[in-house]
């Protein structure tokens, strides 16, 4: 609510100047305060754009050129949703098949519910088209939360009936359970359709005064929700455990090519590394939320799961750790990271192709790169990457053969 206070001037160039002054200290000592006036000059820089920041908020003032420039459009990115919309036009792709499952399902729905002259037939396809998700998992918990909440709210609209003998009543009941239902569709999805039901089949039978509806609407719902259950079993069913190895494995290959953008020569600019570590971020979590979809399908014991989050965990630290030596390699640009990069890259090249044959991976390499000339920050950061690749590769090797089973149901024998 103050004023911001103005960066003071100081030169972490000329502080380290002075730190490396002194001949007479030994070669360790230097080396030391060189890497301690790095660090200073690099706090001194990250304090002096929050303080920039801070003022131009302070300000109503835009941000300046050097940050907004990256975010603009480069030329050719409109045509990028042409080449999602040609991602997903193929067998292989999630999406492509939950939609060819939900038109045919939907259709067979329409047909059977025309075909037998069922009364307000309609809803036995809304309730398809509703429950159906492309995922095994939450088709199931949808459909039996929307069966459920379905039979307990009709019942509730039958009581109703005889509670509230006016039209007014009613238009009021009904007004309070549409509001209290949308507020907590958030929190429960069931409690959702408690409330919702009673209000629909009061809303829709209000004037013919026929209450038999409610049986009807507990009819059509069951006969929709089973018609969803037997679509994402029978049209391309492709359970979450399969999925997750191949999650994973991109996760890998996008640390891979995210450590090669980082040791490449000349030292990459922060915007050029922008792209390579976006498509970690976006990898990881689109392996967090399979994992996520996976725990609502296990059936097996919780410990075994553990393997499946430690590859998602240190497969995040290690995008981290990667991270932390972009930074450091715009203080040490003349970091040899080679023999670094030649070691991870070949580790996590074996780990992915191991999760995507879905087998155990063979043993890492047993000499570990070394770093002689550089800083002690830098051989940190190498150990660190080192010590990241290990516990992937243990997780990995503690993958349950539950998770390694192919779609077909096949568990591969380790190699």
């Amino acid at each position: 609510r103050g004023s911001v206070p103005v960066p003071t001037s100081w030169d972490a160039q000329r502080v380290g100047r002075v730190l490396q002054a002194d001949g007479g200290l030994p070669e360790p000592a230097r080396s030391q305060y060189a890497h301690a006036a790095g660090l200073l000059g690099r706090l001194h820089e990250y304090s002096a754009v929050a303080l920039d920041v801070a003022s131009r908020l302070e300000c109503g003032e835009p941000l300046p050129e050097r940050d907004t420039k990256l975010l603009e459009t480069e030329p050719g990115r409109g045509r990028a949703g042409w080449k999602v919309l040609r991602d997903h036009l193929t067998p292989e792709s999630v999406v492509f098949r939950h939609a060819l499952r939900l038109g045919l399902t939907a259709t067979v729905a329409t047909a059977l519910a025309e075909g037998l002259g069922l009364n307000h037939w309609y809803w036995v396809t809304i309730t398809v088209i509703v429950v159906l998700q492309p995922y095994a998992g939450l088709t199931t918990e949808k459909g039996l939360q929307r069966v459920a909440g379905t039979f307990v709210g009709s019942v509730l609209a039958m009581g109703l009936v005889q509670v509230l003998p006016a039209h007014w009543m009613m238009l009021a009941a009904i007004g309070v359970l549409v509001c209290v239902s949308v507020s907590v569709r958030p929190l429960n999805f069931t409690v959702y359709q408690v409330l919702l039901a009673p209000a629909l089949v009061l809303l829709a039978e209000l004037q013919t005064g026929d209450w038999r509806l409610a049986g009807v609407r507990i009819l059509n719902t069951l006969m929709g929700g089973a018609l969803a259950l037997v679509g994402i079993r029978l049209l391309w069913p492709s359970p979450e455990h399969a999925r997750f190895a191949e999650e994973v494995a991109r996760v890998l290959k996008a640390d891979q090519d995210y450590l090669r953008a980082v040791a490449r020569t000349p030292v990459p600019t922060e915007a050029a590394l922008r792209e390579a570590r976006r498509k970690v971020g976006v990898a990881l979590l689109s392996a967090e939320a399979s994992f996520q979809r996976m725990l609502s399908e296990w059936k097996g014991p919780a410990e075994e799961l553990e393997p499946g989050m430690a590859l998602i965990t240190y497969a995040r630290r290690f995008t981290a750790a990667v991270t932390a030596l972009a930074a450091s390699r715009a203080w040490h640009p003349r970091s040899d990271l080679e023999p670094v990069v030649r070691y991870a890259s070949d580790a996590l090249e074996e780990l992915s192709a191991a999760l995507v044959a879905r087998r155990v991976p063979s043993a890492l390499k047993r000499e570990v790169p070394g770093l002689e000339d550089a800083d002690a920050l830098a051989r940190t950061q190498v150990t660190r990457l080192v010590r990241q690749l290990g516990v992937l590769h243990r997780a990995l090797e503690r993958m349950p053969p539950a998770l390694r089973a192919s779609e077909d149901g096949a568990t591969p024998v380790p190699a």
